[in-house]
């Protein structure tokens, strides 16, 4: 199965059989014609003028204002620039409707054309190409993109998680991304997440990858919606030659299903990927960094032996003092002196001051934080920077606390 092929990915259109057809109306309308065999049907799908967006003049424009006069890219850039101002002047030329790249988004029946993928993928690099730099190479943005583009982020959580997968996506513009949640959207997520109503009651996983492909229809997504387990775990780090399914260069594990967290750092050690994992504790923000790529001995968690958490797995998935077992594989993961240290998140978090709440406490502007905080550790990893197995950032007291190795 291709978990790229989710229900409402933006559908290419084109010469090749995998693509679909357009055809122009006079009345400013297209007519998008499905492949053959796409899950969408057979019948052509008429779209309104309304519902067609262009993306070309915003996306060379914007290329425009920033890129430097005598750069060699700024020379090729006004070739192509010269090339649109020309087909600009026909309108209705076949020459100008063909030009870039159309897609039919089916999630709300809209079309829109993007400038062609080298234009459009470096108009959303250029505010921050030249800062995502490699250690000895300050400011050589060709270097950095050289390690950033093949990148392949495999997420697997989509509540805090997708702070850090839209962050990461930003400032990295990887090659491929993977996002696995089987959970769905409820509105008690809007503290920390952003959606429209149109989202709620639908899978986190799709709605993600939705998102992403909205802005950037040529990132590669695979779409696990079923959630990760001991069947789909090894797949999502390692990927799939049969589908072209690339495989992981790294690891962000964002769940709250402690079988889940003790799979995947077994199968990242396993293939030496590194994995990363973000803590929300209140207003602090804490990351933990499992560099499994670099060591295979790694245990699962920073200081905590690996026969201590599988001891505690096998009492959790007994039932046997389920909370008070859950509370201590959390202490494993995120550091007891982590979490105690946060006094008003942890009487509410354990309960030791009651409230009418239930659920687990969260801030947004904490999930906010550490979504930019982690997407930062996780491109200086890719660009060969050293970064801390544990970082604790506390806004409040102006703190940041370092642990472990610095590598």
């Amino acid at each position: 199965m291709d978990m790229s092929l989710y229900a409402n990915r933006p559908r290419p259109t084109g010469s090749s059989p995998k693509d679909g057809t357009l055809a122009f109306l006079p009345d400013e309308s297209v007519v998008f014609s499905p492949a053959l065999g796409d899950s969408l049907g057979a019948t052509p799908i008429v779209v309104p003028p309304e519902r067609i967006h262009d993306l070309v003049l915003p996306t060379m424009l914007g290329l425009l204002e920033d890129l430097t006069p005598g750069s060699t890219v700024i020379d090729e850039f006004l070739a192509e620039w010269e090339r649109v101002q020309v087909l600009l002047g026909e309108p209705e030329s076949p020459a100008w409707r063909a030009y870039g790249e159309w897609f039919y988004f089916p999630a709300d029946a809209r079309l829109a054309r993007f400038a062609p993928r080298r234009w459009h993928r470096l108009a959303l690099q250029v505010r921050n190409a030249t800062l995502m730099a490699v250690p000895g190479l300050p400011h050589d943005w060709a270097a950095g993109r050289a390690r950033l583009d093949p990148a392949v982020l495999a997420i697997a959580g989509c509540s805090v998680g997708s702070n850090v997968l839209h962050s990461s996506t930003m400032l990295m513009r990887p090659s491929h991304v993977k996002v696995a949640d089987v959970k769905d959207y409820n509105l008690n997520n809007g503290n920390r997440v952003r959606f429209t109503y149109r989202d709620l009651g639908r899978n986190k996983a799709q709605v993600c990858a939705e998102q992403l492909h909205a802005i950037d229809p040529f990132l590669g997504v695979s779409v696990y919606d079923t959630g990760i387990d001991a069947q789909t775990v090894e797949r999502f780090i390692g990927g799939d030659p049969t589908s072209g399914e690339p495989a992981a260069t790294l690891v962000l594990e964002e769940t709250d299903d402690p079988p889940v967290k003790v799979c995947l750092r077994q199968a990242a050690r396993a293939a030496r990927v590194p994995l990363v994992m973000v803590t929300d504790l209140g207003r602090v923000v804490s990351i933990d960094v499992r560099r499994f790529d670099l060591d295979a001995k790694l245990p699962m968690c920073h200081e905590v032996p690996d026969d201590v958490v599988l001891a505690l797995l096998e009492q959790y998935q007994r039932g046997t003092g389920e909370r008070e077992v859950f509370i201590e594989m959390a202490y494993a993961f995120s550091g007891r002196d982590e979490v105690v240290a946060v006094t008003d998140f942890r009487e509410v978090a354990l309960r030791e001051v009651l409230t009418p709440f239930a659920g687990f406490p969260q801030l947004g502007s904490t999930a906010g934080m550490a979504g930019g905080l982690a997407a930062w550790i996780i491109s200086q990893i890719h660009l060969g920077h050293p970064v801390w197995e544990r970082m604790t950032f506390d806004p409040m007291r102006a703190t940041v606390t370092c642990k472990g190795k610095c590598q």
